[in-house]
């Protein structure tokens, strides 16, 4: 490819590596490497591929003015690309650096026409020639009417590059991985966590012993961090975040495509002044954790008969103190009506004494099998009638997929999800408590127990 300034793209590299102090892995080198017109990655958690694909379009944008584009889950991974590229642009020395015309939270352009633009989950129509990166294609809503959309923007020139960890067996990342007519277009990237040296602490013997089952093989090679991780997941998904296994999706009681039907790009609440500032009637979802679960806040906006999450507030490992003050800052906002507050175990002394503060807007609600059935039912319901929207939060999503019913042998139903990312599915819990404090009046005021 032709030079501009004299440079080519792996002298910029070089360059922004050094500066950086990080170095590359060998399969970042590998993909770095790879020129194909389709790259797939299947990658683990935390490999690196976000801050890899901001460095290759950089060097690319400044020494042969190409234009690349991202596509990523949500607005806030979006932003992250352009910074990690502006990052990598300020490091180069002044020689390498084109002139700059434009830099934004979503795009970057210079003087040599080399261009960056970033954006969430929305097809690239248009835009031929570019270079394409779909990073964690496989939570993206309607993947295949993007992915179809995206295609043809390389038809004259580009490439596209479609990366993710696995989401079930389902959507167009899925194809591209695993349909042998589809995947043979691609070169194909495959990093599971023994690859990476900040996960694993031998990666050379970690690869050489393929038939190590999971729990063996993050005791002998995982490094600290990892072995944590693992001791926070379940099994399910602790292989498919990090071992790339492709899960059942059909195991899940609400479905990938009817979370993402009802998922938004839609901004939250930073603050409880903010939340202040958001019209409507506002009701509340508690999940109490301590230690191991992180305590979550879920706030909703009532318009009509339909219910939006405007408010997503995480507490770790917060003192019971700091959690009651937490939650009666949030009902002191004005457009706060009412509180459905986790009350089982831990959670019991701190539901009464929230509730002895705002007895009238309070609901402590003690965790049985009728009441998370009645809750998860509630749910999937409003998410089967367009009634509730939703963030495009990849913690919130994952953790109400990670919801499984099974019928114990009572004939009970049980619903349960399995501990994921150090959180025992308390977003959802919080959310379906939030859902639960839109249908409690005067009537429900003294219910401690759902039952």
């Amino acid at each position: 490819m032709a030079k501009r300034n004299g440079l080519t793209a792996d002298e910029v590299i070089a360059s922004a590596v050094r500066s950086s102090g990080y170095t590359l892995t060998d399969y970042q080198q590998r993909f770095l490497a790879d020129r194909s017109r389709f790259r797939a990655v299947l990658k683990a958690r935390q490999t690196g591929f976000s801050w890899l694909f901001a460095l290759e379009a950089l060097a690319e944008a400044v020494a042969y003015g190409r234009f690349s584009i991202f596509v990523s889950l949500n607005r806030e991974e979006a932003a992250e690309k352009i910074l990690y590229a502006m990052d990598l642009y300020e490091s180069l020395p002044a020689r390498m650096r084109p002139r700059l015309t434009l830099s934004g939270v979503r795009e970057i352009r210079f003087a040599n026409r080399g261009r960056l633009l970033s954006f969430p989950c929305r097809s690239p129509r248009g835009r031929s020639g570019a270079n394409i990166y779909l990073d964690e294609m496989a939570f993206y809503p309607n993947s295949q009417r993007l992915y179809t959309g995206a295609i043809p923007v390389i038809t004259h020139g580009g490439r596209i590059t479609a990366a993710s960890t696995p989401n079930g067996d389902i959507g167009a990342f899925f194809r591209v991985t695993s349909d042998p007519l589809i995947a043979a277009h691609y070169s194909q990237h495959v990093v599971p966590w023994w690859d990476a040296p900040w996960l694993c602490n031998d990666v050379e013997a970690a690869r050489q012993d393929p038939d190590a089952d999971t729990d063996r093989r993050v005791g002998v090679y995982g490094t600290d961090v990892l072995i944590a991780i693992r001791e926070t997941l379940d099994l399910e998904a602790f292989q498919q975040e990090y071992e790339l296994r492709f899960v059942d999706s059909n195991d899940a009681f609400i479905s990938w495509p009817l979370i993402e039907a009802n998922a938004n790009d839609i901004p939250l609440a930073g603050t409880w002044a903010a939340l202040a500032a958001v019209p409507g009637r506002l009701f509340v979802g508690v999940d109490v954790g301590r230690v191991a679960n992180a305590t979550e806040i879920v706030v909703l906006r009532e318009e009509r008969d339909r219910h939006t999450v405007c408010c997503i507030r995480t507490m770790v490992n917060a003192t019971f103190e700091q959690q009651e003050n937490a939650i009666m800052d949030c009902l002191a906002v004005p457009g706060v009506k009412m509180a459905c507050i986790d009350a089982t175990g831990i959670g019991c002394e701190l539901g009464e004494r929230i509730m002895a503060q705002c007895p009238e807007r309070v609901v402590p609600v003690t965790f049985t099998a009728a009441g998370k059935e009645r809750m998860a039912s509630a749910l999937k319901r409003d998410l089967e009638r367009g009634t509730l929207t939703i963030p495009r939060n990849r913690s919130l999503m994952d953790q109400i997929q990670s919801l499984r019913r099974t019928v114990r042998e009572s004939g009970i139903p049980c619903y349960d999800a399995p501990v994921k990312d150090g959180a025992h599915a308390d977003k959802l819990w919080a959310l379906a408590l939030a859902l639960q404090a839109t249908k409690c009046g005067p009537a429900l005021i003294n219910v401690k127990v759902l039952s």
